[in-house]
């Protein structure tokens, strides 16, 4: 039954688009690309290469440059750093459209850029419009513009299309990411908890659900069970893979319980990691260290030094930057000056007039956010 749904799935997808080669070889290529990076474990090297050899057997094939430019995006994790690699996704993103434009895919590659790299979250929002009006059955930018709905503050908005894009694809990973990540934002942990639990059960390859499941667990108060989650989640990657940011929750859920042992030692792992990983991958940014470890010092209460951090990520376009606004884990830094400081510099529009609460139904769940900005309204 899987199987056939998985079929039908792929048919679905197929015929949303015009023939996209004549070359058999590159659409092997092609298809074997988005086959590793459906899957969503993270496995960049093999994934690029596949759409690469795609593009080499057919320099014409617009789907080939998309799925580069998907795969670039991967630098939100680490495997490049993000100055090196959202450029990159643009250019191919950009050659794709050139190519053929109706294709949704580098159109959703674009907004995600829109919103993780330049901090521009209108263009953002109509980009994903847009890649979702071209190909409506598209999950994935479903599930990414569920994310950005989240990230301004438009959480049950976001819940929608998160649900929409699992309703597409409902053995794919990214719409229960999406729902999980959005039931977070709306301080709906018990739901967030039990779409991560779905994603545990779907993605048998990867241990990259658990996180998830324990940033919930951790704003529950369920401390060992996210650190536990946390310590699955970081095997999936190799010893000199983007595991930063991933480190600084767990040193963060450390903090936070109390073990201040483990916490100091995750923090002096992330100050004395090295920049340079491997030849292959380029070099980790100093953002993916600074993330962790501005998220250490949020556990132990050091706001200043935390900000200080933060600010350092930014500077360097870390993509988990982008939840600074509307995850319940940066509440506690939310009155300091330095933290409303970082957010006019990423674009956020404050001091909303009293009044606008009475304008729109969706006050309730932006205030579940904490984050509403004077040009939604």
């Amino acid at each position: 039954m899987a199987e056939g749904l998985k079929i039908q799935l792929h048919l679905r997808h197929q015929q949303s688009q015009k023939k996209p080669t004549e070359n058999s070889e590159a659409y092997t290529h092609y298809l074997k690309g988005r086959y590793i990076w459906n899957k969503g474990t993270l496995e960049y090297e093999k994934t690029l290469d596949q759409f690469q050899l795609a593009i080499q057997k057919d320099p014409a094939f617009a789907l080939g440059y998309s799925g580069s430019a998907e795969t670039y995006l991967m630098s939100r994790n680490g495997y490049l750093s993000p100055k090196i690699g959202y450029p990159k996704a643009v250019e191919f993103a950009r050659k794709a459209i050139s190519l053929d434009e109706t294709p949704a895919e580098p159109h959703a590659v674009l907004a995600t850029i829109r919103q993780e790299y330049e901090w521009n979250w209108d263009e953002a929002q109509t980009g994903f419009r847009r890649a979702i009006a071209l190909n409506p059955s598209y999950s994935t930018a479903h599930a990414w513009y569920a994310l950005c709905l989240g990230h301004v503050g438009r959480c049950e908005l976001g819940i929608v299309e998160a649900k929409s894009a699992i309703e597409l694809d409902p053995l794919g990973p990214r719409g229960y990411q999406s729902l999980s990540e959005e039931y977070l934002f709306a301080n709906q942990y018990d739901k967030a908890i039990e779409a991560a639990e779905t994603l545990v059960e779907l993605s048998h390859e990867s241990r990259i659900p658990y996180s998830f499941r324990a940033l919930a667990e951790v704003e529950k108060g369920m401390y060992e069970e996210a650190i536990a989650d946390f310590q699955k989640a970081r095997k999936q990657f190799r010893p000199e893979g983007p595991t930063g940011r991933l480190i600084g929750r767990l040193g963060h859920a450390y903090a936070i319980s109390g073990r201040v042992k483990e916490a100091n030692d995750t923090l002096h792992e992330l100050e004395s990691q090295p920049v340079t990983a491997s030849a292959k991958s380029s070099s980790l940014p100093p953002s993916i260290w600074a993330m962790g470890i501005g998220l250490v010092h949020l556990g132990f209460g050091n706001s200043q030094l935390a900000l200080e951090w933060l600010e350092k990520a930014a500077d360097e376009r870390d993509a988990g930057i982008i939840h600074l606004k509307c995850e319940p884990i940066f509440s506690s830094i939310r009155e300091e000056p330095a933290y409303e400081a970082l957010l006019r510099k990423m674009g956020w529009k404050l001091n909303l007039p009293l009044w606008a609460d009475f304008l729109i139904p969706m006050t309730r769940s932006l205030r579940k956010c904490s984050l509403i900005r004077e040009d939604f309204y």
